[in-house]
């Protein structure tokens, strides 16, 4: 997984390009766009030819022109469409994913506590979590698992830390937890309770109207305000990297016991 430092808030949507009509849209909509364009084309030519007694050349010509008309005109259906969709599989509003901030407050946040500790002094340090096989879950049980895997998660990573640390969603299969008065060591015995309890306690999901246990882990990453990390960048940055090296080792030992096995 590539880790991403901060969240990016959506960016409106263009106006309709042609250009963009394969980036901005899906398979599935660009078939029912082009639907559209033949229908639209078919029968505008089939009248023009049928009234006007159009020659071939100049129904190609309005075959085209009626075409683009309904990718223009079928685009704003599609939008509105697609919006529907997102709109039925919101979250609801008191689903903990949804209420958790996400990687570009988690980083503010950050930043305003280093500057405290800065100035008054103070330790902070950073916890990030991946969960292992995510999309695995996600794959062989349904969306619908993965999330409850996420809950479980984000319920033992929240019993673990104290009422004032803060904790956020980092990325769709990672959290980021904020440690206030806490050096690296406190941030690594932290880690290892979560780990512990992940042990002792599975996630306890439904599918398909089935009560079913999944056992799963996380590769944890720690980083503490000191002389390698001086600022909300750089002590950002050295979690990850000690993230990456925990996915590393992990993978390693893998491997090597699909050598052995």
């Amino acid at each position: 997984m590539t880790m991403k430092p901060l969240e990016r808030p959506p960016r409106p949507e263009p106006g309709l390009r042609l250009a963009d009509v394969y980036r901005v849209y899906s398979g599935r909509e660009i078939a029912v766009l082009a639907i559209g364009l033949l229908a639209t084309g078919a029968l505008v030519a089939a009248i023009a030819g049928e009234l006007f007694r159009f020659p071939w050349g100049a129904l190609s010509v309005g075959l085209a022109l009626a075409g683009l008309f309904g990718v223009a005109a079928g685009a704003p259906l599609v939008r509105a469409w697609r919006r529907r969709g997102s709109r039925a599989v919101t979250p609801p509003a008191d689903d903990p994913l949804a209420r958790l901030p996400g990687a570009e407050t988690f980083a503010f946040r950050v930043g305003e506590e280093v500057a405290r500790a800065t100035r008054f002094g103070g330790s902070i340090a950073i916890a990030l979590f991946d969960v292992n096989n995510l999309d695995d879950i996600n794959r062989t049980y349904t969306r619908a698992a993965g999330d409850g895997v996420l809950r479980h998660i984000l319920n033992l990573i929240a019993a673990s830390k104290r009422g004032y640390d803060v904790l956020a969603r980092w990325e769709d299969d990672a959290f980021a937890v904020l440690l206030l008065d806490c050096d690296e060591t406190g941030a690594r015995a932290f880690i290892e309770r979560v780990e512990h309890a992940l042990t002792k306690e599975p996630a306890q999901v439904e599918v398909r109207g089935r009560a079913i246990t999944i056992w799963t882990g996380v590769c944890a990453g720690a980083a503490a305000l000191g002389p390698r990390a001086v600022s909300a960048t750089q002590l950002i940055a050295e979690a990850q990297l000690d993230l990456e090296r925990a996915q590393a080792e992990r993978e390693r030992r893998r491997q090597a016991w699909l050598r052995a096995s």
